[in-house]
This record gives structure tokens, C-alpha cells and sequence, in this order.
């Protein structure tokens, strides 16, 4: 059946937007250790980290306006996600590299240091949790009182909302990497 949205002339475009890691055990380690990470959504509870395609390649997307280009095109935009996301997912298997190969994008305050310090944990890596915690300390210099700030939450038994520096400092202090 001939569509009148994949007619040859018009627009169509195909997108990778984001890369994501997830990690089933992770996720049952946040569901029986409640007390050592924030709340999230449950769609993103086994979460490890994620990152948009954009902060990796300049080439995110493949135009597929032609038909009769539309395979070539799909291969040569497979092989690129192969080249570019591939090693990206490399580092996130290896808690080994972890420390130091995770890109400094995703140890932001705004990141996934929180998450990646559990997974480490989780995984009884805690000396490369604390690695990682100074690793986090040392990129983000003015994010110092924010941190502080979390350590504060962690202490007086509050919780900071995800995804913040305050986070970041909470689970330092709560998962003993401090």
C-alpha cells in the first residue's frame, strides 16, 4: 500500500537521539537498598546512565527522502552509530575503565555521577566509587557547596530530588565514599 507520508520529494528523517544503559541488577540493588538512593521513576529505575547522541557526533540523523537511497543510506548510518555509540557502551561495561573513561558530560551535576556511583557500589566496587566520587569532586569545582549541601540532606535524613548536585553529595555521604 502506497502511503501519501513516503512520497519521494518529502521530508523523512531518521534520528538517534539518545544512548541509554540500563542494568537490571542495579535496579533490584536500588529496590531492596532503598535507604542508599533517591527516588525515581520506576521506568527509570535500573537506569546507569545516559547521554543525547548530539554530545558524541555532529551526524545524529539520515535523510531518507529517496527510496531509492533509503538502504544505502540506513547501512552507512549503522555503520557510524557502530564507530561512535559502540565504544560509548564499552566503558559502561567495564566498572574496571569506568572511572576513568566515563565522559566527563555524563559525571556533570545534571549527569549520571549519582547513578554510576550506586552502580559501583551495587556492584561492591567501592574503592572505584570513591575514585569516581573524587573524579566528580575535581570536574565540577564550583559545584563544592552544592555537595556540601547534600551531605547536610544525608545527615538530617532529607533527600534531594534526582539529578542535581545536591544528589550527587547525598549519595557520597550515604553510600560512605566521603
Amino acid at each position: 500500500m502506497k502511503s501519501k507520508y513516503n512520497r519521494s520529494g518529502h521530508l523523512i528523517e531518521f534520528m538517534a537521539e539518545q544512548l541509554t544503559v540500563f542494568d537490571d541488577d542495579l535496579g533490584a540493588w536500588r529496590r531492596a537498598s532503598p535507604d542508599l538512593t533517591v527516588r525515581r521513576p520506576e521506568s527509570v529505575e535500573a537506569i546507569v546512565c545516559a547521554s543525547s547522541f548530539l554530545d558524541m557526533s555532529s551526524e545524529c540523523f539520515v535523510v531518507l527522502t529517496r527510496p531509492e537511497q533509503r538502504l544505502a543510506k540506513l547501512e552507512q548510518f549503522a555503520d557510524h552509530l557502530h564507530e561512535t555509540a559502540l565504544p560509548w557502551f564499552a566503558w559502561s561495561a567495564d566498572p574496571e575503565r569506568l572511572v576513568s573513561a566515563a565522559p566527563d558530560a555524563v559525571l556533570s551535576p545534571w549527569g549520571f555521577a549519582q547513578d554510576l556511583m550506586e552502580l559501583l557500589v551495587s556492584g561492591d566496587r567501592v574503592a572505584e566509587a570513591r575514585a569516581l566520587w573524587t573524579r566528580v569532586l575535581n570536574l565540577n569545582s564550583k559545584h563544592q557547596q552544592a555537595f556540601v549541601t547534600g551531605q547536610a540532606m544525608a545527615e538530617a535524613g532529607e533527600r534531594p530530588r534526582w539529578h542535581t548536585a545536591e544528589a550527587i553529595g547525598w549519595s557520597a555521604s550515604v553510600l560512605d565514599l566521603r
